[in-house]
């Protein structure tokens, strides 16, 4: 306490003597502390603004790389489709060459029986021309 009285009396009797000086320093000295804050402020929110951009540009990493594995997965899922194209032409090919197969078969079995119809009436035709003893075939209709 002692020491505080005699502080406060020493600054007082320099500031007698010095005028205003002191008065003047201890103006600067509150300016001063308060530009100091000013600028703690300012950097705490420049540091701020530093975390902020750097997680922004995390994300951004983060995204242009699920992005690229994105485009390969499509490149790689054009070419199964291209691959699948290509059998479903190949299949498409097979099945018409199998209906054309079936549907030839078909035909061939309606000609013939067709053939089998044509001769017998043939047979028919021809015996009806012929006497009994001459006929080409016996008749298989009557």
């Amino acid at each position: 306490m002692w020491l505080q009285r005699n502080t406060t009396r020493f600054i007082e009797v320099v500031a007698d003597g010095n005028g205003g000086s002191i008065v003047k320093l201890q103006d600067d000295n509150r300016d001063l502390d308060r530009l100091t804050k000013s600028k703690e402020a300012a950097l705490l929110e420049a540091e701020r603004t530093v975390q902020v951009t750097l997680a922004k540009a995390s994300m951004v990493d983060d995204l242009q790389n699920k992005n690229q594995e994105i485009m390969k997965q499509i490149e790689i899922y054009q070419e199964e489709n291209k691959i699948l194209d290509k059998i479903l032409r190949l299949k498409v090919a097979e099945v018409e060459k199998l209906t054309q197969t079936e549907e030839r078969k078909t035909l061939d079995r309606e000609l013939a029986h067709a053939k089998v119809t044509t001769n017998g009436v043939a047979t028919v035709v021809a015996n009806e021309w012929k006497d009994a003893n001459d006929k080409v075939m016996p008749d298989l209709f009557n």
